[in-house]
């Protein structure tokens, strides 16, 4: 189950397209609505950017998006100035050691405990070595070797993501991570094998996009229905393409269904729920941000 609101947001968009439609004459100027396919790791955005989709046209003056959140209350809109979302790149690493049996660890060269090692050095690497003020993120979701308890593998493998919100951290800790992997398992006469694929860069939120937001936003439900976030989410998003193109902002509004503030289900947990009366708020801020950056008004 993927449960990353998806269908939510395809269905926001279109209603508020089918709403400024209507009165498409009141409105000082063009819109786009943007529907890209491929958003979970094969960048639809950036695909439909080098095809020219967003400039067939004028090239647009600002460019906006909004995800549903269930870490928000149901119906407030979150945003922040600078970085919003993290760069995502994936880390795969095999350590090639020498098979034996479970009895005899010294006839072979284990992989399994040079595994151990490694993910505990990761850890030390993003404490010790990144600041605190500009955080990075690197988590070893899968690690895998063997078939049954007595048999030695010959080599484990690790499944590694990593996050980042500015472009220094990212290229720093891909580099140590890898460096990780290949040379670790050297000082134990093993092997080790990587290879980095790169995802989405850090969502980088323009100052006056953010602002956009913040100002629809409490026009439209006042200034409960707007919350600046504090810290950035180290989620990644291929929106990001866009912003590293037009100004503009990429914002969340809340979905925790009620009584569950605090505690919902997150984006991706097979638990997570969108409290739906959000909806009807998605779609009129959508239209609130159109008419605040056309004419002023909300």
């Amino acid at each position: 189950m993927h449960a990353c609101g998806h269908d939510a947001h395809t269905a926001m968009l279109a209603s508020a397209a089918h709403l400024l439609s209507e009165r498409a004459e009141n409105i000082s100027g063009n819109v786009l609505f943007m529907f890209q396919p491929g958003e979970e790791g094969y960048g639809g955005a950036k695909i439909m950017l080098d095809e020219g989709v967003l400039e067939a046209g004028e090239k647009p003056d600002s460019v906006f998006a909004l995800h549903v959140a269930p870490e928000l209350p149901s119906g407030v809109i979150g945003c922040r100035s600078g970085p919003i979302l993290a760069a995502a790149d994936t880390v795969l690493g095999r350590i090639i050691g020498q098979g034996g049996h479970g009895s005899m660890p010294h006839n072979a060269a284990d992989p399994v405990p040079v595994a151990c090692e490694v993910v505990q050095a990761i850890q030390t690497l993003v404490t010790r070595q990144f600041s605190v003020f500009d955080p990075v993120v690197a988590t070893v979701g899968r690690i895998q070797a063997g078939t049954t308890n007595n048999v030695i593998p010959e080599s484990a493998e690790l499944d590694i993501t990593l996050r980042s919100l500015s472009e220094d951290t990212r290229e720093r800790l891909a580099s140590g991570v890898c460096g990780l992997v290949e040379q670790i398992p050297v000082a134990h006469g093993l092997q080790g094998e990587v290879k980095l694929k790169r995802g989405y860069p850090p969502t980088i939120n323009h100052a006056a996009g953010a602002e956009v937001v913040a100002k629809a936003a409490k026009a439209l439900l006042g200034e409960e229905g707007y919350r600046l976030m504090p810290d950035p989410f180290m989620a990644s998003e291929d929106f990001s393409y866009l912003l590293q193109r037009y100004n503009g902002a990429f914002a969340f509004l809340g979905v925790a269904p009620p009584g569950t503030e605090g505690k919902a289900a997150p984006c991706h947990s097979n638990h997570m729920l969108v409290d739906e009366d959000a909806m009807a708020v998605g779609v009129a801020m959508h239209a609130a941000i159109v008419l605040t950056c056309l004419d002023g008004s909300v």
